[in-house]
Order: C-alpha cells, then structure tokens, then sequence
C-alpha cells in the first residue's frame, strides 16, 4: 500500500487543569468513527431499532455488555465500537451465515481460511467493516449481533511536546496526520490523526495521559545528552529542549557544546539522509561520548528507526575502539541497564512504497536550525 504522511498538525489541549502536570509523558486521545462512515454502515444493517434516537443495550439472553454505556446505535458506533479497522476473523465468519449468495459464502470462506489469501485482501485493500459489506453486498448482518462481535475503539498514545514549566494548563501534541491509498486506489485515513485535525477548535476532547519515567531528561540538567527523533519524533524532544533552556537560562550557556545534525529523506532538493548515515558520519564521537563520556542516547521513532538507529551506533562503537560485535552488543545491554539508553517507540508498520512530508518551516535545515534556536532565545 502507499502510505502518505500528507501533514504534520501541533495540537494543543487546553484547560486541564484536572490533570497532573508532572510525569507526564504521553496523552491518549480516544477518537470516534467518521460519521458518514458510520451511516453508511447502518444503511446496510437489519433489525435497527425502532428510531434513530432509540437507546439500545447490547445483552447475550439477559446478560448486558457492561463496558458499553445504553446509547443510540448511532453514538455506539460513531465512540465505542471500532469499524475503521479489517474485519477481524470472528465478523468475516458471521457475515457468511449473514449472506443467501452461494459465491459470496465461498469467497468470504477462503479468506476466514486461507492466511495467504486473507493477507493478500488485506494488503490490496485495507478494508474496513464498510469495505467488507460493498464487497458482499448481499450480506445484511444483524445489527445487535454485529456490534456484539466488534472491538472496541482502542486510544492512540500521544507523545506530549510541551513543558509544564512554560505552559502549565496545556499539553501539546505533534500529530502526522495519514492517509493512504491502497494498491486498488481506495482511500484510508489514520482514524485519530484525521480525527484530531478536524474537530473543531474548542471541542471537549475524550483523553487521558500516563508516564513514561524511563524517557525523561536526566536530574542533571547539563548532563551531554544526544537526541535522535526521525520525523514525529522530534516531538518529545521540543519539551525536552523547553525544559533545558529553562534549566540552563540560556542557550549561551550550553552553546559551544550544542551540536544540530539534520537529515531529509523525502524532500526534492535535499541530498537523501537518514538518521542512521547522520550517526555514521559523526564517527568516533558518539562512541566517546557514549562510552568515556556518561552521555545518555533517546530515540524517539518507530521499530524500524530504533533497531536502525541501535545497528549504527553499534558499528560505530565497534569500529572506533576494535571490538567484537559481541563486546558492542553487552556494552549497549549495560547502557540500557544503566538508564542511558532512552527510546520511546510508536507507530503502525506499513508496506509502503511512498512517503510524503509536508511540514512547513521544517523542510529545509535553515528553517529547522532557526526552530531550535528560537527554544533559547
């Protein structure tokens, strides 16, 4: 599938003064469906209720499902029950008993046992509920059976970019907002993404926020530290450079010891780096600094980043002081084991073909330098 990064947002969450404003690391968003995503769904649904406002209660016999409130179908759908993902196994499998057409039984039959085949319609697609009903039109599911078997909307975790000791009463997020194409030309958007860029300014908004106690700064603020934050990435690291520039009163003071390396690998007119090459082209420094220094190293980025990232550090390390990839291996295992290797990962794993960025003053390493400089200034 192709997989667009089309926008990058700066969300800010005002008056949560409910909150804690120390240790926190991460906000949770808990998004809903798009409506007209949910309407359609229910166009395709027998048995609804009586009328559209009619409060529904999900029950096996008499039993209720606790863990979804008695609202209308339409509120179940659009805030608790998950229909932007695949069709898990258990709903392909109702939708055969739910279909009189002897073909469409066969088909959905193949996918619900046939791995390969099911992979391939997942990756041709990325179908959602919706998806699943246009392609076996004569499939008209019960709706409280349905909704029975779908998972509920699950969170998307947020890492926080600001600092309470700026902006007490607001927590910023910086969120790329996706969507895609799959390899048959249909449209799909990341649901949280899209749905945290188009609510509109001043809306109570559903979240939560926890810690992340092992991806802090160190307690000494002039401790070396190297930042590596690919894309989104960055975004923990602008609290970080927040809370350093209040900690040291002054860019100055850290200046000659601050050093910005900055990559592009998606923009036209920018040689391609990656945050890998930027860590071997830095050669013996990073190992030192590591190593005779006290350095701590995070990594803010998805699982391909961070074993990127830990595969060039390792032959840096490797490769500056002539050791065995085994002796590199236990040196990194005793930097985690000291708390000096910090990584926050995040992110869904795509087959992706093309990427695209468009991220305003970042684009370029003028603009992105003139951003760092304006968190000391």
């Amino acid at each position: 599938m192709f997989l667009y990064l089309v926008n990058t947002v700066s969300i800010w969450l005002c008056k949560v003064g409910a909150l804690p404003h120390s240790n926190i690391d991460h906000a949770g968003i808990c998004p809903s469906n798009p409506s007209e995503l949910v309407t359609r769904i229910i166009s395709r649904l027998d048995n609804l209720p009586s009328s559209q406002d009619a409060a529904v209660q999900l029950c096996t016999g008499e039993v209720s499902f606790a863990r979804w409130p008695c609202c209308s179908l339409m509120e179940l759908l659009l805030r608790y029950l998950d229909v932007s993902a695949p069709p898990s196994t258990t709903v392909l499998e109702y939708l055969i008993n739910s279909t009189i057409d002897q073909n469409e039984k066969h088909r959905l039959r193949k996918l619900v046992n046939d791995r390969e085949a099911c992979g391939r319609w997942l990756e041709n697609y990325w179908p959602t509920l919706l998806t699943a009903l246009n392609q076996f039109p004569n499939s008209k599911p019960d709706a409280a059976t349905l909704c029975s078997l779908l998972p509920k909307i699950q969170a998307r975790f947020y890492s926080v970019s600001s600092t309470p000791m700026t902006r007490s009463d607001e927590l910023q997020l910086t969120v790329s907002v996706v969507q895609f194409l799959t390899q048959n030309d249909g449209k799909r958007y990341g649901l949280c993404s899209n749905y945290l860029n188009e609510i509109p300014l001043g809306t109570m908004l559903p979240c939560f926020v926890r810690s992340a106690p092992s991806f802090r700064l160190p307690d000494d603020k002039s401790a070396p530290v190297i930042l590596v934050g690919p894309g989104t990435g960055i975004a923990p690291f602008k609290g970080f450079c927040d809370e350093m520039a209040i900690e040291l009163h002054s860019f100055r003071r850290v200046n000659n010891h601050f050093k910005l390396r900055v990559g592009f690998s998606r923009e036209k007119d920018q040689r391609k780096t990656y945050v890998q090459d930027l860590i071997r082209e830095e050669g013996r420094s990073i190992p030192i600094a590591l190593m005779e220094h006290g350095t701590h190293l995070y990594v803010c980025g998805d699982v391909n980043v961070a074993q990127g990232v830990e595969k060039a550090v390792m032959a840096a390390i490797k490769q500056h002081y002539s050791i065995t990839e085994e002796k590199a291996e236990k040196f990194l295992l005793t930097l985690r084991d000291e708390d000096r290797y910090h990584e926050d990962l995040f992110g869904v794993l795509y087959k992706t073909t093309v990427l695209k960025s468009c991220d305003g003053n970042l684009k370029t390493e003028a603009g992105f330098r003139n951003w760092i400089s304006s968190l000391f200034n």
